[in-house]
Parts: C-alpha cells; structure tokens; sequence
C-alpha cells in the first residue's frame, strides 16, 4: 500500500493443555479486491488487478501455496475486503503446545567418543549418486580419519574393485544408475570373491528390501539420513576390535521444529564450511531433480520418475522437509508401482510450489551462514 498501514495481529481462539487454535492476520488499507474477484485470488497465477501484478510483480501462486499449506496443516484461510478501502487475510491453525520438558529430543552418541580415533587410517570405498549424500558422508567419515574414496555408481566401483586396490570396507545406495547396489553387491561376492564388510544405505527402510540386502552377502543395512553414531557402530563392529557403544542422550534441538525444514542434522556436524557447501548443492541440484522428474512424467516414462523421485528424497530427507519429502515419496511409490499415476502431476505441481516457498528460506539460511562464517 503506499499510503495508510499493514497491520499483523495473531490471536489465540482456543487452548488447552496439548493444543491451542491461533488466528494470523493481515489487514492492510490498500486498494481492496472486488466482491466478484474474492473467490479466484487463491487461485493459480491469480491476481485481483492485472495492472497491480504488471506494477508490483509477483507469480500470484503466493495465495494458492497458503491455502494449500494451511489444509496440509488443518487450517484455514479467509479473505474479506472493501474496495478502496483495505483488505484482510486470516489464517487460523491447530498448533500442538509444546512443554519445556518435552522439547528434549533423544540424540544417539557413541558412549567413548575417543573410540572414533581408533577407526582414522581405514580405507572405505562409497558408491552414491546423490551429491548431498556424497558430501555428508564424506564429512562424517573425515572426522573419524578414515581415508574415503566416493564413486557415483555401482560400475565405477566395481571398476576400481577389479584394479586391485584394497578397501577396509564398502558402503552401497541400493539405488543408483548403470549399477545398483544390489547388482553391485552381487558382483563383489559372486565375481571377485571378496569378503570386504559391505554396508546398504537406502531412503527406503522396507523390509524386504532389508531382507534382500542380508540374502545377497551384505552385511549391514541403515536407512538415510543416517545417525553418525549408528554410522561409527556399524564400522566399528566391522574394523574395531571392540564395538563402539552408542546410548541416547538427552539434548535440546538446535532449532524449533519447523514445518517446512529442520537443519539440526546440518548443525550437529559442527562445521560451517560444510554446511553452507550442502545447502548450496541443494539450492543448484534441486530445481534440476525436479526438473528431470517433470520430464520423464511428461513422456510417461515412470521408471525413471521412480528413480529420480527416490534420489531427491535423499536430499529432502537430510534438511527435513518432511512436507515435500510425503509428496516426493508418494509419487516415488505411485510411479514405482504404476498405480494412481494421474494423480503424479498435480502432486509434482505442490512439490514445485513447496520448493518455490522454501527455496527465499534456505536462500536465507544460506547467506546468514556464510556471513557468520567470514
């Protein structure tokens, strides 16, 4: 508005000790919306005034994506407004009362912390096609001195395997292209013969697939993202030769829980440098994981929107965005099994549409990080 005031008030309607029900407003004294326009403003690419959106800018799916984010959190938005004379948003949601007791979460860590130095100069090879995962797992590894060799892909360590080049231990994605980890643990046991300790990593966690992984020689499986400490178990009950111990400790979150993404994984690594280099390839892979998916839904080619679905869950799963990673997962399955595939579209649509939210977030999240690390 260029003249008068935006005003924004939160009021609480109900309460009791779990939940309590809020009302977000904003009221403004700006040019208002016409009576016939009020029912199309939440939709998309919709905007009350053309020469408003001509002037100002704007994509005008801001309204559709809170509408969309409200029901996903069982809320509601409503708008009034008076033409040339002001209009008011109110979005009212069901919140969960969190008690100071309650914020502690449980963090796994390695009892004798001082083990971990027992595991510096193995050698561990990892095959993963997904960059984030590739960078996590390398930064964990590195603090531990383990000496690591990433490979995008199954063929490429098969490769190196076959040069001779000896690993303390392997660790595997099941999915990934040319060769997956289940064509690729196979190789290593029923080609070359060796025994090297061979651990899964999945986004999965399905249970026959954990029970395939065992029926094929590998000896361990954990799901992504991983628990540093239950990653320096595995590899100490493999290359120790005393077990690390790992307990639960209480700790308070780094953060609130958020509902669009949580980077306490990121935080517990205590390392700026690394951090900002993970949001970063997120910020530059994402848009063409997306992109890739779009196009392998509009040739109908639901293999690959399967695939590709199942790597960005990866990298959703590591900065928590649990609202995009329900979305992405449900097309990764509908794909999977060729069921409900109509549906993929629009749900591929909302994903777009989440990560155009989140992107300003992490954007932001991105540039505070690297201004406190200068």
């Amino acid at each position: 508005t260029e003249r008068g005031s935006i005003t924004l008030l939160v009021r609480q309607e109900q309460r009791n000790d779990d939940e309590c029900v809020l009302s977000f407003i904003v009221r403004d004294t700006g040019i208002g919306i016409p009576d016939e326009r009020l029912a199309s403003v939440f939709g998309n690419f919709e905007q009350a005034a053309t020469e408003t959106a001509r002037k100002y800018g704007g994509t005008g799916l801001g309204l559709s994506i809170t509408q969309q984010l409200c029901r996903l959190m069982g809320g509601t938005v409503h708008v009034t407004s008076e033409l040339n004379k002001g209009t008011e948003f109110c979005v009212t949601l069901p919140l969960v009362v969190v008690h100071e007791s309650a914020a502690a979460t449980n963090v796994k860590v390695v009892e004798d912390v001082s083990k971990i130095g027992e595991l510096g100069g193995k050698k561990i090879l990892v095959a993963e096609d997904n960059e984030i995962n590739q960078k996590v797992i390398f930064h964990v590894l590195q603090r531990a001195g383990i000496h690591t060799t990433i490979v995008n892909n199954g063929k490429e360590a098969v490769d190196l395997l076959e040069t001779g080049e000896h690993f303390d231990l392997i660790i595997l994605d099941l999915q990934m292209p040319l060769m997956n980890g289940f064509q690729t643990a196979t190789y290593i046991r029923e080609k070359l013969e060796l025994s090297t300790p061979v651990i899964a990593m999945t986004a999965s966690a399905l249970r026959n697939e954990k029970m395939r992984c065992f029926e094929l020689g590998m000896n361990e499986y954990l799901t992504k993202p991983f628990v540093p400490a239950d990653l320096y178990a595995a590899l100490g009950r493999f290359l120790l030769a005393q077990p690390l111990q790992v307990k639960q400790q209480q700790k308070k979150p780094v953060e609130s829980e958020a509902v669009f993404y949580n980077l306490s994984h990121l935080y517990e690594m205590e390392d700026a440098e690394y951090f900002c280099e993970v949001l970063q390839l997120f910020l530059s892979t994402t848009p063409v994981m997306l992109s890739e998916i779009h196009e392998a839904v509009l040739y109908e080619n639901w293999e690959q929107v399967y695939k590709k679905a199942h790597r960005l869950k990866s990298s959703l799963g590591i900065l928590q965005m649990n609202l995009m990673l329900a979305l992405v997962t449900t097309i990764e399955q509908q794909a999977k099994d060729e069921k409900h595939i109509e549906l993929i579209p629009e749900e591929l649509k909302r994903v777009n549409e989440l990560f155009e939210l989140v992107r300003p977030m992490i954007e932001a999240e991105l540039e505070k990080a690297v201004q406190l690390n200068n």
